[in-house]
């Protein structure tokens, strides 16, 4: 149901946009979550378009949140990778798989940098709800491949006019294979490792003739050895480059992620002679995905478990995301929720109420408080304290999220007697609210007296009682008490 604007709100929408309200607890548990990695990291709608970026990406790019969610990436990748970028990340969307990708990201001074993307999807019942992805800088790592190429062709050139062995390569080619940034491995016709170079050695703080032959072998993690040796012996009957990812023991016994990639060396008049490769440390990177994906299912079982129930709505005030609290005390299910607002699932009176507090949340551009009865699915009822507040949805526009409390089970569980407690509001008379209500909106006594049809001298009897009903000594105090319970729009 399209939502009910007048032109007075339509007008405020963008001053409201750019005010940029508290993010919804979910919404913000997520934010911390991801601020706390030192990568780039984003989060997307189950239809691909980004909704969320964290501070590192805005200040390596040097563009603001808004610039960047939705189709804003477009402006910071490199031209000549983008449609190569949009086919995978469109297809990954469309299956639901994970996907990883390298491509160029422009840094804030111009220059383009590799970078390493990769994103999973976040599912609920089967469902996707939500993608979690970062982006992590491989400059390094792609400047020390480019050069590794290019000592493989001046190997190649070697090995063919010289020398089977490392040793015989031009002494500059040799002197930088040797000091490289990242290990360097050959191998011989016969699959048998026949050089290793120095960051190799340091690495494993093993002799070379210990890694000569099928010595390296002996360093692979036990249940990674056979998956890495299949794949190699695969690619090199093949004749075909390969990449194995696997477990290397390092010198001070700790196992690290290295990725592996061979090329196979051929020659113009002996043909194939072997491969030679290399390897790069990617533990940190491995760790960053897991711990990524930790913090999602920690979160996703945090909100699963607390006894408040939480949802959040689009800007036409259609339901986004209900949790597992809500569905199981309501009996309702996300697929039955998701993309219809409240006229098509409460009864009308319900749904109605439901929305003056929606929109009650959207005039103030902050949080309002309520008192809610809801029946249950077996028709009794539970009274909520409900919290609601805007949020922006994915096309920037201002949604409601809420959070509800169960008063009656909070509120038994403390009273001896079995009795609900008093709620604040319910102890002022009617006529005590009406005049709460303007006088926290900057009437005077007399003006409050003469809407009313009261004496100013009867005004300031029933504002001296209700202020001592809710134990509250000044005006700045009833302000407040009346913002959180959403008796006025006054911020």
């Amino acid at each position: 149901m399209p939502n009910r604007l007048t032109k007075a709100r339509r007008a405020a929408l963008p001053e409201r946009r750019a005010a940029r309200p508290e993010p919804a607890q979910s919404a913000q548990f997520y934010r911390q979550l991801a601020e706390t990695i030192p990568h780039m990291a984003w989060a997307a709608l189950p239809d691909g378009s980004t909704d969320f970026v964290n501070a590192r990406v805005c200040e390596y790019t040097g563009r603001t949140h808004r610039q960047l969610i939705d189709s804003g990436w477009r402006a910071v990748v490199h031209p000549d990778d983008w449609e190569r970028c949009r086919a995978l990340w469109t297809k990954a969307f469309k299956k639901g798989q994970p996907y990883e990708l390298e491509y160029r990201i422009r840094r804030r001074d111009g220059r383009y940098l590799w970078h390493l993307g990769s994103a999973m999807p976040l599912r609920e019942g089967g469902r996707i709800v939500r993608w979690f992805g970062t982006s992590t800088d491989i400059e390094n790592q792609k400047r020390a491949e480019r050069l590794l190429e290019k000592a493989r062709q001046a190997l190649g050139t070697v090995v063919g006019a010289r020398a089977e062995q490392l040793k015989s390569l031009d002494s500059r080619v040799r002197s930088w294979v040797e000091n490289a940034p990242l290990m360097v491995w050959q191998s011989g016709v016969d699959k048998q490792c026949t050089y290793v170079n120095r960051p190799w050695l340091d690495f494993t703080g093993r002799d070379v003739k210990d890694e000569l032959g099928v010595g390296w072998a002996s360093r692979i993690h036990p249940d990674d050895l056979q998956r890495c040796l299949a794949t190699y012996h695969a690619a090199f009957d093949a004749r075909e480059p390969f990449e194995i990812e696997y477990r290397l023991l390092r010198h001070d016994g700790e196992y690290r992620w290295l990725v592996d990639r061979g090329v196979p060396v051929n020659d113009s008049e002996r043909g194939f002679r072997g491969y030679i490769g290399s390897c790069v440390d990617v533990t940190e990177r491995r760790a960053t995905q897991f711990q990524q994906h930790d913090q999602q299912s920690r979160l996703r079982a945090f909100l699963d478990s607390m006894p408040a129930i939480a949802w959040i709505k689009d800007s036409r005030l259609r339901y986004l995301w209900i949790s597992t609290s809500y569905a199981r005390v309501h009996g309702k299910a996300l697929g039955e929720m998701l993309g219809r607002d409240d006229f098509q699932i409460w009864p009308g009176p319900l749904a109605q109420h439901f929305r003056r507090d929606d929109e009650k949340a959207l005039r103030a551009n902050g949080p309002v408080q309520s008192v809610d009865t809801v029946p249950n699915p077996d028709g009794s009822k539970i009274r909520w304290m409900v919290v609601k507040f805007p949020v922006p949805d994915s096309t920037g526009a201002l949604g409601v999220a809420g959070i509800g409390f169960d008063i009656a089970t909070r509120e038994h569980k403390f009273d001896g007697t079995g009795r609900l407690p008093e709620f604040p509001l319910d102890r002022l008379s009617a006529r005590e609210r009406q005049v709460l209500r303007l006088i926290v909106d900057g009437r005077t006594s007399a003006e409050v007296a003469g809407t009313l049809g009261l004496s100013p001298k009867s005004v300031d009897t029933y504002r001296s009682r209700l202020m001592a009903k809710l134990d509250i000594e000044d005006l700045p105090g009833l302000v407040k008490f009346a913002l959180r319970h959403g008796l006025t729009t006054t911020r």
